[in-house]
């Protein structure tokens, strides 16, 4: 299973939840990413109001494989904080569930890395999970990066060719 959706914008006093539950069954896998942008920053808007409630959970034949929650207010330094954002506008996270990633992988994940100047960005497992993160200021360039990302994961996890979906040509 794939969720792979461009970026989601959270607007100035926007209040959102998301959820994300994913149950698989044995031997099958899971690769989804969510991009977050934190206000229009092309635009000249920050997120200074608002919330955002995120909870995600993978599971295998009813064991936890990756577990996340955020409580995020803004205003609330969150957003200038090293623990949090570090003063970037864009965060990213890539989730390749349900099969443990072997070191060779692993490497050739970790070879790709985001074009964009002012960004950081890292690549980790976990048993049964592949986690790659972003944090910078541009949603084109934490997409071009999973996109690069999913073209070396998509072969060697699903045993499917790398082709785009006609959804990202628009």
């Amino acid at each position: 299973m794939e969720w792979l959706p461009r970026e989601s914008i959270l607007f100035d006093g926007s209040k959102a939840a998301m959820q994300l539950e994913v149950d698989l069954v044995p031997g099958a896998q899971f690769l989804g990413w969510e991009i977050l942008c934190f206000g229009r920053r092309a635009s000249g808007e920050g997120w200074h109001s608002g919330g955002l409630r995120m909870r995600t959970r993978i599971r295998q034949a009813g064991h936890p494989l990756w577990c996340e929650r955020a409580n995020l207010m803004a205003g609330s330094g969150f957003d200038s904080s090293p623990v949090g954002l570090g003063g970037y506008s864009v965060s990213a996270t890539l989730v390749a569930a349900g099969s443990d990633v072997g070191a060779e992988l692993l490497g050739a994940c970790r070879a790709v890395v985001p074009r964009g100047p002012d960004s950081r960005a890292g690549v980790t497992r976990i048993p049964g999970v592949l986690l790659a993160r972003y944090l910078g200021h541009s949603s084109q360039d934490a997409f071009n990066w999973f996109t690069s990302l999913w073209t070396v994961l998509r072969p060697a996890l699903l045993n499917q060719p790398a082709l785009a979906p006609r959804l990202w040509a628009c």
